[in-house]
């Protein structure tokens, strides 16, 4: 019944169903082993006073700068799917109501998603029932689970582990002969130093969300988004709901390649591709790929900290590095679709412009949109429109930096006063302020590198080609084109 979450989190879900019965003493266990292992997982209190997950909205907000931010939406969107777990359980089993509260079933969900991994195939060898494949064609049958994929485990050895992008311990697969799963140093370790993993590239935001850290020292990945008007669903547990043009006309309100701003009577041609334009962009709004620019570290190490969890005396807020802007002259053209649409004029594509657009909504209307390249992607950009494009995704990065209301050097400063003060690393409100400080320095970065782009742009300002503004023009002129 878990419709719309894959394979790995019904998974989950089960497993810490499993360990809530378990501690409960609802049902008995199958190794001694495990009553310890469950005993030892941090209880719902325990969990809430760090845990974002379990933090309210209100001050989630309050910590993240409001919905609009990437690590508030994950954050919720975790927290729904969690409940929305649990409600399924006891919508099918009202005893399963009475033997888990809510508060249990969520404590065990926090600590599978943040300790568990992934193993491969159950083997019929390591089975403890004698219906072994009727139990596991079952799983298959109701809940499309199929354990010759892989199976989702505990491993508390390896749970002892911190982790950080730069590891000095390299974890093993699952060996389902010996039953066995091997760590391995892989740098030398202090004595006293931290054994720490490493869970791969995620971004800050997951981090958060799922294990309720962030890397202080900016070693985390982010991104920087071009989205300022709509929202966009990061997870399949969030709806992915497509705006109407209504909604996506704030995106066409600048009118670039006009010097005059588009009235329907005036200039028809240029109404008319105005029009089509907010429907390709309804058709793309919910394209994730096409609307942000994944970015690098912001701190890479060549060697493990000696510690994720004490901050070092000389303390430093990360930043980007100037070799950013090497990273972004071929990246940030990679979100530039949205752009190059909202600054394409009739008079781009030697006039072609409205015809590749029908031509690209004629296919997106027979495939997903985010799985073609679009026409509009592949087509030849000159110089002037390079310079609109330029100046749209400047202008779309800043204005989703403004939404937070406080800038990145006084986001540094709150940082700093925290180390000062010597807050714990492991708090909600330390780990919070560098989830916002890596969305506000990922949007900085990207407005600051097209700003200086622009620069070496040699702008002709006789004709409308290159013609920019920073005030909209009339809304009511974008309305009563629809």
């Amino acid at each position: 019944r878990f419709v719309g979450i894959d394979s790995a989190t019904r998974r989950a879900a089960l497993l810490s169903a499993y360990m809530a019965l378990l501690r409960n003493k609802v049902i008995s266990p199958i190794f001694e082993a495990h009553v310890s292992v469950v005993n030892a997982i941090p209880s719902y209190e325990e969990y809430a006073s760090f845990h974002p997950v379990l933090v309210e909205s209100s001050e989630l907000d309050d910590h993240l700068g409001g919905a609009y931010s990437p690590g508030y939406q994950q954050v919720v969107s975790t927290r729904n799917q969690i409940f929305a777990e649990y409600n399924e359980f006891t919508q099918i089993s009202e005893k399963f109501r009475s033997q888990v509260s809510k508060e249990d079933y969520v404590a065990f969900r926090i600590a599978v998603q943040s300790r568990a991994f992934h193993v491969p195939k159950i083997r019929e060898s390591e089975a403890l029932q004698p219906n072994f494949q009727s139990e596991k064609e079952y799983y298959r049958q109701k809940l499309q689970i199929d354990f010759d994929d892989f199976a989702v485990a505990i491993m508390p050895v390896h749970d002892w582990m911190n982790a950080h992008a730069t590891n000095n311990v390299k974890v093993q697969d699952y060996d389902p002969v010996s039953r066995t799963c091997r760590a391995s140093s892989i740098q030398p370790i202090s004595k006293g130093g931290e054994l720490i993993n490493n869970y791969g590239e995620l971004l800050d935001m997951t981090l958060f969300s799922q294990y309720g850290y962030v890397p202080s020292d900016g070693s985390g990945v982010t991104f920087a988004r071009l989205y300022p008007y709509h929202d966009i669903a990061f997870t399949d547990f969030q709806p992915k709901i497509e705006p109407s043009q209504e909604e996506m006309l704030p995106y066409l309100h600048l009118d670039f390649g006009y010097s005059e701003c588009i009235q329907k009577d005036k200039d028809p041609k240029a109404a008319e591709l105005k029009v089509v334009k907010s429907i390709y962009l309804q058709k793309i709004a919910n394209d994730i790929e096409r609307w942000y620019v994944p970015l690098p570290s912001r701190t890479k190490r060549k060697k493990s900290p000696f510690s994720t969890t004490v901050l070092l005396d000389n303390y430093m807020v990360p930043s980007f590095n100037t070799e950013i802007n090497n990273f972004l002259s071929s990246a940030a053209l990679r979100a530039s679709l949205p752009c190059r649409l909202i600054t394409l004029t009739h008079r781009d594509l030697d006039g072609q412009g409205l015809a590749t657009l029908k031509d690209d909504l004629d296919q997106m209307n027979r495939e997903s949109s985010s799985d073609i390249l679009l026409k509009l992607e592949e087509a030849h950009i000159d110089i002037a429109w390079m310079a609109r494009t330029l100046h749209c995704m400047r202008i779309l990065a800043s204005a989703q930096k403004h939404k937070y209301g406080i800038t990145v050097g006084d986001q540094s400063k709150k940082i700093i006063e925290m180390a000062n003060s010597n807050s714990s690393v492991s708090s909600l409100e330390w780990n919070a302020a560098h989830v916002k400080l890596g969305e506000l320095q990922s949007q900085e970065v990207l407005e600051n590198f097209t700003t200086e782009f622009l620069k070496g742009i040699k702008m002709d300002d006789i004709t409308d080609d290159f013609y920019v503004r920073t005030e909209p023009c009339p809304k009511e002129y974008s309305d009563e084109l629809l």
